[in-house]
């Protein structure tokens, strides 16, 4: 599923649990069931987690990390190109430090 399906689908699903409380129970206690429903065909192994917003909770999702993903000091690296004293003919500006991940050596 492509990430424009998934918003549109989680939209859909978002949407109808607004109208429906029955059907937002059943997306609360068994979210392949509710995507079923809506004529969308989860694969077997594919679990889906959906939570309620309530007064006094905050729900934050740490997304899947990839290695392909550029780091943040990398990212500024790049961003505004050389620069400064680099487009002036003088000495290109120090890059950052590379950043470790965590975890790793």
């Amino acid at each position: 599923m492509s990430p424009t399906q998934e918003e549109k689908l989680k939209d859909e699903l978002i949407t109808r649990a607004w109208k429906d409380p029955a059907f937002r129970a059943l997306a609360l206690k068994d979210p392949n069931r509710a995507l079923i429903e809506m004529g969308a065909q989860p694969p077997a192994d594919f679990k889906v987690t959906i939570l309620a917003d309530e007064p006094g909770r905050l729900h934050w999702v740490i997304p899947v990390e990839s290695e392909e993903e550029l780091l943040e000091a990398d990212l500024e690296a790049v961003a505004g190109g050389m620069g400064g004293l680099g487009q002036l003919g003088g000495s290109s500006p120090t890059p950052p430090p590379k950043t470790r991940r965590l975890g790793s050596s």
